[in-house]
């Protein structure tokens, strides 16, 4: 089966971003992500793709950064949404590895284990690392927020597909893109 997928980044996109989380840190959603992924589950897999690279800077350690993603995942089950998988990337940027956003491999992986259908399917994200992946990936993208960078290579390039303002409007974009291209 050929489902769709809507794929997540995590921190400023679901959650808020707290830097480096530890296993103290606040986990708190961004306004309207609870009730959004609600609605985005009915048709779409939910899939996490992260890069964690304050593990491979040496700020917090894996096993930190596994209990804090597990925290995560409780939190969204305790809202009634189901995470298909996450994949996280825990290298520094300097490593240059292969699974780093805005490589597409995280996608790729998960969309191979998932049977996603990639045509079908969108990248959310608050970088424009998250964007390129997804383009690269053959997702459409959706970038929230006000990054700049984004927006001037958006009139160079062929993506984001939609810069939404919030997570409540980018849901409600894919929703009517999925019904317009009969996703």
């Amino acid at each position: 089966m050929n489902r769709p997928a809507v794929f997540l980044d995590r921190d400023g996109t679901i959650f808020k971003d707290t830097g480096y989380p530890g296993d103290k840190s606040p986990i708190d959603f961004l306004p309207g992500v609870p009730e959004s992924l609600r609605k985005l589950q009915i048709d779409f897999q939910l899939i996490i793709i992260s890069n964690q690279s304050g593990v491979g800077r040496g700020i917090i350690t894996h096993d930190e950064m596994k209990r804090v993603h597990h925290k995560m995942i409780e939190k969204l089950a305790d809202e009634k949404i189901k995470i298909t998988d996450s994949y996280y990337c825990p290298h520094a940027p300097s490593d240059n590895c292969v699974c780093r956003k805005p490589k597409p491999a995280m996608i790729e992986t998960a969309a191979k284990k998932w049977g996603v259908n990639l045509s079908q399917s969108y990248m959310i994200g608050d970088k424009l690392s998250d964007v390129l992946a997804g383009y690269h990936a053959g997702c459409k993208s959706i970038l929230l927020g006000k990054d700049r960078s984004a927006k001037e290579n958006h009139i160079k390039r062929p993506y984001p597909h939609f810069v939404a303002t919030d997570f409540k409007s980018a849901a409600k974009w894919i929703l009517k893109d999925a019904k317009l291209h009969g996703v």
